[in-house]
């Protein structure tokens, strides 16, 4: 009889795990999913993804889905990227209700221009007829984290190669956009990748277009407003200087944040 109560009380344990991993992935997944909405303007969607009850509370003041609805519709000519990153500090499921709390970080380029903002948020969910929906977001902005000083779009002021600079013209439609690790360089064609820097060294893993699966090295520094980088096209080993006289693999850039 011992051990018959024993599994059984094993074989609960397990479904309360099943049901808990099976709620808290249905919860993150309907976070992300509404936080689509906000670059689609799809109000629709968000309405279903909400209770009848939903309220938004944003840096003290209280909205409820009219006026969030009001604000889906003023912007929904606007033409962004967004990307949201959610770093989840706690999450609590009891029976139909769960709360959540977690940072958020989004990424938003418009116009061609990269912004980085930062939130602390805490959300309330409701189980409705079987299914997760968001009663309540209190969202309030976080302008104490530093953003990453590297993160945002650069347009090249000055180019060098070989000792030579280059002539505007041949780099007038060049962009470098960095999210963190990851950049992408727009020329004559996309390229995209990894790039790790510290100390200013920097190692970029080419991961798409003419780059790919190759290891570039560089040196970076900041001066006077303007993201300097110095690449060893052969990822040999790190520039010395930021100077490409004498070295045929070395190749200058002089950035400006747009």
């Amino acid at each position: 009889m011992r051990y018959i109560l024993i599994i059984l009380c094993l074989c609960t344990t397990i479904q309360l795990f099943s049901q808990y991993k099976k709620d808290s992935t249905e919860i993150m997944q309907l976070l992300k999913a509404d936080y689509k909405t906000l670059v689609t303007s799809d109000v629709k969607t968000h309405r279903a993804n909400c209770t009848d009850d939903y309220l938004l509370i944003e840096d003290g003041e209280i909205w409820n889905m009219e006026k969030e609805a009001a604000y889906y519709k003023q912007n929904e000519k606007r033409v962004i990227e967004r990307e949201d990153h959610f770093d989840l500090n706690y999450m609590k499921i009891l029976d139909n209700t769960a709360y959540v709390v977690y940072k958020l970080r989004s990424d938003i380029t418009e116009n061609s221009k990269l912004i980085q903002k930062n939130w602390n948020e805490s959300v309330i969910f409701r189980k409705v007829d079987g299914k997760w929906r968001i009663a309540l977001i209190h969202s309030t902005k976080n302008d104490t984290v530093q953003s990453n000083p590297l993160n945002g779009s650069w347009k090249p002021v000055r180019e060098e190669f070989g000792g030579s600079e280059l002539p505007p013209v041949s780099f007038e439609k060049q962009k470098l956009t960095i999210i963190d690790s990851n950049y992408t360089f727009i020329a004559e064609s996309v390229d995209k990748g990894i790039a790790r820097y510290k100390d200013g060294k920097m190692d970029i893993y080419g991961k798409d277009g003419v780059n790919s699966g190759k290891h570039i090295t560089a040196i970076y520094k900041f001066e006077n407003n303007l993201l300097l980088i110095c690449y060893n096209l052969s990822g040999d080993k790190y520039p010395e200087a930021f100077e490409t006289k004498g070295k045929p693999t070395y190749f200058l850039t002089t950035f400006k944040k747009e």
